[in-house]
């Protein structure tokens, strides 16, 4: 199995989905075509009582990350670039997560 981008966020999740539970009302993972460099890409959305948080990424090195308030339907651009080969997929997840949760305790 090629260990790609998509497979890294899908380890990811798998690890940290009691701690996902805990601190979210819903969450889910998506993945398309997870081996394959070029249409691989995978969805993960994290919904807090008050945030709704989507991060993609694709296997051919992109990562989209993104909050919505879901009272004012103020949007947090968390990250949206080309990843860097000094990127961390697992410490990138991490961050997002904890942002996301921390936008949960500022409202």
């Amino acid at each position: 199995m090629t260990f790609t981008i998509v497979r890294q966020a899908e380890q990811w999740y798998s690890k940290h989905s009691a701690k996902i539970s805990q601190a979210s009302i819903e969450s889910s993972i998506r993945s398309m075509e997870p081996t394959d460099i070029v249409l691989g890409q995978v969805e993960l959305r994290i919904e807090t009582i008050a945030t709704v948080g989507s991060i993609t990424f694709w296997n051919h090195g992109s990562v989209s990350a993104l909050a919505i308030n879901k009272q004012s339907r103020a949007e947090h651009v968390l990250d949206d670039r080309k990843l860097q080969p000094s990127d961390s997929v697992p410490s990138l997840l991490d961050r997002y997560f904890r942002e996301i949760t921390e936008l949960e305790s500022s409202r």
